[in-house]
C-alpha cells in the first residue's frame, strides 16, 4: 500500500506542475526549474548540486532526463547516497548523472528497443515492448513531462553505469584471452583502457586458434609489434556503435582502414573473408565490446596501391609520382580521396596536364592533388553538403542531392567507396582546380579594381599571394568612389603611399576568420584597427562604419569578406 501511495503522490504532483508548466505558446519552466518545483526529486537535486551540474543541466541545450525518484535513490544500499555526495567521489557522482541524460529531446514515443548513448557516453538499453524499461530494471512511471529545454522521463531506480573498462572485460572473459595477450605484447592496454569511447569487434580465442599456423605466434614476436598493432586497429571504431545501430555499408576502423557491414547476416566484411558475430553490446564505461568469430585482416593494398590497380586512374597516379607525393599517401592514417579519372584529365583544357606534370610546376601539382584528399574517411552515405577540410588546406565543397554527390561546384561521383587500407577512393569525372591566392582572385574579379590598383601601388599586393593565411575586409570600386574628391589620386601619389599602406593594412586580419568567428570577439587588423562585427536588423556591420555586402569567400590562402566603404585607421 505505502508503494501505491508514493506513485499516487507522485502521478497528483507531476500532473499539478506539468498543468502549471504548460502555456499556449509551451513549456515555461527548465528542468532544473519542474525538479525544484516538487518534493520528489529532493534527492537528485541534492546530487546535482554536488557535483556542480545544476547550470549545465539547466541551459538552454535540449536534453533528456530520466529522473529517479527520492524513492528510487532510497533503493540503493545504506551510505551509498551519503558517499556518493562527498567532495571526492565527484567524478564517480558525475558520471552517474551523466549516464541519466541523452543529448536532445527525446519523448517517450521516438524510443525504441535498443541503445541510445547518453552524455556518460555509455550505453543505456531501453526496452519498449512493455512500457520503458531502462537498463533491464528501471521503469519509466511517468513519461513526457515536457519542459523548456528538454524533457523528463520519471523512474522509480537509479540507472548505474557499467563500471568495467574494455580492458576489463576482455581480461575477465576466457574467450578473449589471447586477445588480451596480443593487446599486451603491442602496448594498447592503456590506449584502449583511458580511450572513450570505442567499438571493439574482439576475436574469440577459436578465432585466433583458425588463423595459418605459426601467424599468431609470429604476431607475438616483439619485432612483429608495427604488424600486430595494425591488425589490432583494425578490429577498433572510434565511437560506440550498438548492434542496433549497425547499418549496411563501410565503417571506418582506427587504423584508417575499413570494412563492410552486412546487416542481413549480419556479418563484417574484410579483404578476403567476413566475420559474424557471436556476442554482441557488451558494455563497457568507455565504450561496446562485440565478440566475433574470426580476425579480420586488413588489406594490404593502401591508396596509392589500389589507385596504380585500377586503370582507370593511371593519370591520377602518373600525377601523384611527379608530385613526389607517393610516400606521403601511402602513410595516412585515413583519408579520402575524390579520384580524377582519365577522361577527367583529358578534359582539362589543352596544355594543362602537361603543364602540371612539368618539375618546376611541381609545389602547383601537389596542391592540385591534396586538394582532391579530405583528411578523414569519409563514405558516400555519411557526405552531406557542407565543405570539408582537404590537405591542401582549402576546405573543398560537396553537395548531396538526388542526384548524386558534386564535387566544388563542378565534378560528380562516379563511383563511390573504393575501398584502400589507409582510406576511401570515390570516382569523380572531372579535375578539381583549388581556388586562386587572395590578390589573384581580387584581380579577377571586377568589382575591385581600385582596391587593386591600390595594392600594386603599396607592393601589398605580392603580400596578399604569400602562404598566409589572411582575412581581408575588401572595399568595391563604389566604397573607393564614395571617398571625396580627390582623396584616392592623392593617396595613390608617390608621397601618399604610406598613408595608404596603412588604410589597406586596417582591412587585413592575420589568420583565415569566417564571419561566425568575428562575431565572438573583436579583432585587431595588421594596421592596429580594431575590428567589431555585428548584427544591425539584417544587415552585418563593422562598428557603424561599413556593411559587409558578402561573407565568407574561400580563397586559397585566406577568406575574403566584401565591404561598401572604405575603413580609414
Amino acid at each position: 500500500m505505502k508503494t501505491i501511495r508514493n506513485y499516487a503522490l507522485i502521478l497528483v504532483t507531476v500532473l499539478g506542475f506539468n498543468a502549471q508548466n504548460q502555456a499556449s505558446d509551451g513549456p515555461t519552466q527548465t528542468i532544473v526549474e519542474i525538479a525544484q518545483s516538487t518534493n520528489t526529486f529532493n534527492t537528485l537535486l541534492a546530487a546535482v548540486g554536488a557535483a556542480e551540474l545544476a547550470s549545465w543541466v539547466d541551459n538552454a541545450a535540449p536534453k533528456t532526463l530520466f529522473a529517479p525518484t527520492d524513492d528510487a535513490f532510497a533503493k540503493l544500499p545504506a551510505g551509498t547516497v551519503e558517499s556518493l555526495l562527498l567532495p571526492e567521489n565527484k567524478e564517480t557522482l558525475t558520471q552517474i548523472l551523466l549516464f541519466h541524460l541523452v543529448e536532445g529531446s527525446v519523448t517517450s514515443g521516438q524510443l525504441s528497443t535498443g541503445y541510445v548513448e547518453t552524455l556518460s557516453r555509455t550505453g543505456l538499453w531501453v526496452n519498449t515492448s512493455n512500457g520503458v524499461v531502462l537498463n533491464g530494471n528501471a521503469n519509466v512511471t511517468t513519461p513526457d513531462v515536457l519542459a523548456k529545454n528538454g524533457v523528463i522521463h520519471i523512474i522509480d531506480e537509479v540507472l548505474l553505469p557499467p563500471s568495467d573498462n574494455i580492458v576489463d572485460l576482455v581480461a575477465a572473459d576466457p574467450e578473449l584471452s589471447t586477445l588480451a595477450a596480443a593487446l599486451t605484447a603491442a602496448d594498447l592496454l592503456n590506449t584502449v583502457r583511458d580511450g572513450r569511447p570505442f567499438t571493439v569487434f574482439a576475436p574469440t580465442n577459436a578465432a585466433f586458434e583458425a588463423l595459418p599456423a605459426g601467424v599468431l605466434d609470429s604476431l607475438l614476436l616483439p619485432e612483429n609489434k608495427g604488424d600486430l598493432t595494425n591488425i589490432l586497429l583494425y578490429h577498433v571504431v572510434a565511437g560506440s556503435v550498438y548492434s542496433n545501430n549497425l547499418a549496411n555499408g563501410p565503417v571506418g576502423m582506427v587504423n584508417g582502414g575499413s570494412i563492410t557491414v552486412d546487416t542481413t547476416g549480419p556479418i563484417f566484411e574484410f579483404t578476403g573473408g567476413a566475420a559474424s558475430p557471436v556476442a554482441v553490446d557488451i558494455v563497457a564505461n568507455n565504450g561496446v565490446v562485440h565478440k566475433i568469430d574470426k580476425v579480420l585482416l586488413p588489406s594490404s593494398e593502401d591508396l596509392v596501391a589500389v589507385l596504380s590497380g585500377d586503370s582507370r586512374f593511371s593519370t591520377l597516379v602518373t600525377a601523384v609520382g611527379a608530385a613526389e607525393l607517393v610516400e606521403a599517401i601511402q602513410g595516412l592514417g585515413g583519408a579520402t580521396i575524390f579520384a580524377p579519372t582519365n577522361a577527367a584529365f583529358e578534359a582539362l583544357p589543352a596544355g594543362m596536364l602537361q603543364l602540371l606534370l612539368q618539375p618546376e610546376n611541381k609545389a602547383l601539382l601537389q596542391n592540385v592533388i591534396l586538394y582532391h584528399t579530405l583528411v578523414a574517411n569519409y563514405y558516400a552515405a555519411g557526405l552531406q553538403t557542407n565543405v570539408y577540410p582537404t590537405l591542401a588546406g582549402a576546405e573543398l565543397p560537396i553537395m548531396v542531392d538526388t542526384n548524386g554527390v558534386t564535387v566544388d561546384f563542378g565534378p560528380m561521383v562516379s563511383e563511390a567507396n573504393i575501398l584502400a587500407s589507409n582510406g576511401v577512393i570515390h570516382a569523380i569525372d572531372g579535375v578539381i582546380l583549388p581556388p586562386l591566392n587572395m590578390a589573384d582572385t581580387l584581380k579577377q574579379d571586377g568589382r575591385y579594381t581600385t582596391l587593386v590598383a591600390a595594392l600594386e601601388a603599396t607592393g601589398l599586393f605580392a603580400t596578399l599571394n604569400t602562404a598566409g593565411p589572411f582575412t581581408l575586409l575588401a572595399p568595391t570600386d563604389t566604397a573607393f568612389a564614395k571617398l571625396p574628391a580627390g582623396t584616392l589620386e592623392t593617396l595613390l601619389a608617390e608621397e601618399g603611399l604610406t598613408t595608404l599602406t596603412n588604410i589597406l593594412l586596417a582591412h587585413v586580419i592575420d589568420g583565415r576568420r569566417d564571419a561566425g568567428e568575428l562575431l565572438t570577439a573583436p579583432f585587431d587588423t595588421l594596421q592596429g584597427k580594431t575590428i567589431n562585427l555585428h548584427w544591425v536588423g539584417d544587415h552585418l556591420m563593422i562598428g557603424d562604419e561599413a556593411v559587409v555586402t558578402k561573407s565568407d569567400f574561400p580563397v586559397w590562402n585566406g577568406t575574403i569578406h566584401t565591404i561598401d566603404t572604405v575603413l580609414l585607421p
